[in-house]
């Protein structure tokens, strides 16, 4: 499988940089804007997963997730004390919770 590029934008990025580097197949993690629920995509097929995944997590809850969607525009990285923050801090996030990633 090709190696595709993905965006997220979910609350306090720390938190989210942290879990996100603990999956397989993330090879870099979310730098930018905090505390905000949104997908950007890169292409149509993208979008289209987006959307899906969104509609079936809102039958799941019961009730709207407020997460936008959009196509990927210019991005700019966090300061570089914000960068791997928890690592560099050695805990765990407090915002979060953090799935165990065998």
């Amino acid at each position: 499988m090709a190696v595709q590029k993905a965006s997220f934008a979910a609350g306090c990025f720390w938190g989210v940089e942290y879990v996100f580097s603990k999956f397989s197949g993330v090879t870099k993690t979310d730098v930018g804007n905090q505390y905000r629920s949104e997908i950007f995509y890169y292409n149509e097929e993208q979008k289209k997963e987006a959307e899906n995944a969104k509609k079936d997590y809102e039958k799941l809850l019961g009730k709207k997730v407020v997460t936008k969607i959009e196509k990927a525009g210019k991005f700019y990285s966090a300061e570089d004390y914000h960068q791997k923050y928890y690592e560099k801090k050695g805990s765990e996030p407090y915002c979060h919770i953090v799935p165990r990633v065998s």
